[in-house]
């Protein structure tokens, strides 16, 4: 039970400190469509415990219980992924803002650039990595 309750809360301290700088940026200006999601984001994770609770609650019909169990796994499954890899891994909005670049770039500051951004992406990769590992282990102890 506890590593899953400290499974939900690492993940949530990152995922929140992400969102709030995004938002940040996003939204300035705008308080009150920042607060409404913020709510929303707020209910998500009660939310999907209550389907969860639901979902548990349907173990009796077993062939309803497996299907809503895959069903249910495979969008959680399928989310993670596209968040992981195409939004975190592979998205670099940063490099396509051409007003973060330098006007007079020289072909060494542009190697230098993008030599630097492979190496955030290597370390991107090596950190999820290790993030997975360290959730797989808490999962090899519950």
């Amino acid at each position: 039970m506890w590593s899953l309750f400290v499974a939900i809360v690492s993940h949530h301290l990152v995922e929140a400190f992400s969102l709030g700088v995004i938002m940040e940026d996003a939204f300035r200006g705008r308080f009150v469509y920042a607060f409404v999601l913020l709510i929303l984001y707020s209910c998500a994770t009660p939310g999907g415990i209550g389907v969860g609770i639901a979902v548990i609650t349907l173990e009796g019909s077993s062939s309803v219980f497996k299907l809503v169990q895959a069903l249910i796994l495979s969008l959680a499954s399928g989310a993670f992924l596209h968040v992981s890899l195409l939004e975190i891994l592979i998205n670099h909005k940063h490099l396509d803002d051409q007003s973060t670049l330098p006007v007079n770039e020289t072909p060494a500051q542009k190697k230098q650039r993008v030599r630097t951004d492979n190496i955030f992406t290597v370390l991107r990769l090596f950190l999820f990595l290790m993030g997975f590992a360290v959730m797989a282990v808490l999962a090899a102890f519950e």
